[in-house]
């Protein structure tokens, strides 16, 4: 389902995503009423959602969403890049969040990721993310971990798999492989669920 006020938007995301054969779009959007009504009725296994539409604002719909429809996903669809936002986001349950300048492919890859029950947020976001918690100086404390380890940490830890990765920086899936492997030696970390608990006390990542 597409939830946005703009007609030429949802045209456009609704064209985009009939041409996929493995999804349907099985409902439209304009307002923040009309998404509480068409989501209830619909029950989507995916929203994808206008942050900033007029009335009640897109993330402010996301916890009655969340309570209404628990199983069903959320993909922020946003012209900002602003880290509160999408900190606000993040602990309100949604797993996607693409910036409207994004490449089309973007909104395609999220709604995949989100049914399966993965995170993805558009690149320039988790460039973002990356460069301010580096800018605040606590990379330091990651334990000896270089910027690219800590790139491939986080996105692991949100639940990317090493094909996605690998595609998202541009490296072989077996550098990637080489990365994980080092920062989980280096951190001296069994699985992914202690990688997973490293990067929630680090902040790398927020609880969903």
């Amino acid at each position: 389902m597409i939830a946005d006020d703009h007609a030429i938007v949802r045209a456009g995301a609704s064209r985009l995503i009939k041409g996929e054969p493995d999804m349907e779009v099985v409902g439209e959007a304009c307002h923040g009423g009309e998404v509480l009504e068409r989501a209830r009725k619909l029950r989507p296994h995916v929203l994808v959602l206008d942050i900033s539409m007029p009335g009640i604002s897109g993330i402010e719909l996301v916890p009655e969403l969340r309570r209404l429809l628990p199983t069903m996903q959320i993909v922020l669809f946003s012209m900002h890049r602003r880290e509160v936002l999408l900190q606000q986001a993040l602990r309100e349950g949604v797993r996607g969040y693409v910036l409207k300048a994004s490449a089309v492919e973007d909104i395609l890859s999220a709604i995949r990721a989100v049914h399966k029950g993965q995170y993805f947020l558009s690149p320039e976001i988790e460039t973002d993310m990356i460069s301010g918690y580096l800018g605040r100086g606590q990379g330091k404390e990651c334990d000896g971990l270089s910027e690219r380890e800590l790139e491939v940490l986080i996105m692991v830890a949100s639940g990317l798999t090493t094909k996605q990765i690998a595609k998202k920086l541009f490296l072989s899936p077996r550098t990637v492989e080489k990365h994980r492997a080092s920062f989980m030696q280096k951190l001296h970390l069994k699985n992914i669920y202690e990688l997973i608990q490293y990067a929630l006390q680090k902040g790398l990542i927020l609880h969903s």
